[in-house]
């Protein structure tokens, strides 16, 4: 276990091994599951992209070797920042992949808060896009290098001196070398390991940093997963930030990959947008919050799309008014579910078919 961490009883490890809630799986391991069986399955959209599970494979595994010959290491962490894009997705993957850590920051933080990831993580390195929502980043990310000796730092975009781009990063070994290296990295990541590192919501303070292994990661996805409804069919519209909890794995992108599921990122939160996607990719859960359910029920907007697809919007971080529950269903023919979903994994979700 990850110097620092306290690993789970041994009691209880046994236990949930025994009752089959331990897979003995790696996240990786989970994803490359679905590849193996849907590798031509779409599972990744982000406007005019689109990503088979066989693509997000390739993807993460060449990022994977470029950052071992980067210098970067198992149980090493990295502060990775980044918006929702295919990107974001491809450096979680190819993280945990070769048995680094990503520390997920949210795209709001700022210097106070970066620079305490990366002193309570002991990060090595730092992962930022090059501009995004009006801020740059590479500024603030050059302000680290210079108070954190030996921190790397790569930019999704173009880089800032003494960066490297993350294009940069891909034009190295070949198909058959990426192959054969990834291999030996994933084989030595033990699930029982540290795999990502979440945010308390720091209420009080400063966020901290909480540490989830990899087989209590999966099992966070599958049952929340399981809790939404989601398999094969589910098309799941990811609007919040993919680096909260919330988005990634309760159940997120990763309870949708664990069946098989595809993933739509939304651009934004634009009414219009978000049920023209619906339209477009025939999407069939929402994870939202009160304020963007408020939006859609106080706007005009959902109506002008086909919205029929839709089975279930997911509410976090408040209650929704019983009303609002109420017109969910009266007005979008959907199922409203309740989730109250902690970093530390104490995960609250309604049962879709539990009376309101």
């Amino acid at each position: 276990m990850l110097d620092g961490c306290t690993p789970w009883p041994a009691a209880l490890e046994a236990r949930y091994r025994a009752a089959g809630y331990r897979e003995g799986l790696t996240i990786w391991a989970m994803v490359a599951r679905t590849v193996a069986r849907l590798p031509d399955k779409v599972a990744l959209v982000a406007g005019e992209r689109s990503e088979t599970y066989a693509d997000l494979d390739r993807a993460s595994a060449r990022l994977g070797v470029a950052l071992r010959r980067q210098g970067i290491r198992a149980l090493d962490r990295v502060v990775l920042q980044l918006p929702n894009t295919p990107e974001f997705v491809h450096w979680y993957l190819a993280l945990v992949r070769i048995g680094a850590i990503p520390v997920l920051a949210l795209r709001a933080h700022r210097h106070t808060e970066v620079r305490h990831f990366i002193r309570a993580s002991g990060a090595v390195a730092y992962v930022v896009p090059d501009v995004a929502h009006h801020f740059d980043y590479r500024p603030m990310a050059a302000q680290m290098q210079g108070e954190f000796a030996g921190l790397r730092v790569f930019v999704v975009g173009e880089a800032g001196a003494g960066q490297t781009a993350h294009a940069a990063l891909l034009q190295g070994p070949t198909d058959e070398e990426v192959t054969a290296e990834i291999r030996a990295a994933e084989a030595a990541v033990d699930p029982a390991e540290v795999a990502t590192m979440l945010l308390s919501g720091g209420t009080t303070s400063l966020s901290k940093l909480i540490p989830r292994t990899h087989e209590d990661y999966v099992l966070n996805a599958r049952l929340c997963g399981r809790a939404g409804g989601f398999d094969e069919h589910t098309v799941f519209l990811a609007i919040l930030p993919l680096g909260h909890n919330y988005n990634l794995a309760s159940p997120g992108i990763l309870g949708a990959f664990y069946v098989g599921g595809s993933v739509v990122l939304a651009p934004g939160t634009d009414t219009a947008e978000i049920f023209r996607l619906v339209q477009q990719e025939r999407v069939t859960v929402i994870a939202s919050v009160v304020p963007l359910i408020s939006a859609w029920l106080a706007s005009d907007e959902p109506k002008r799309f086909d919205h029929a697809s839709l089975k279930v919007v997911q509410n976090g971080g408040a209650r929704l008014a019983p009303e609002l529950r109420q017109r969910l269903i009266d007005e979008l023919g959907c199922t409203p579910q309740e989730i109250y979903g902690t970093a530390e994994g104490l995960i609250n979700m309604t049962r879709l078919d539990d009376p309101l």
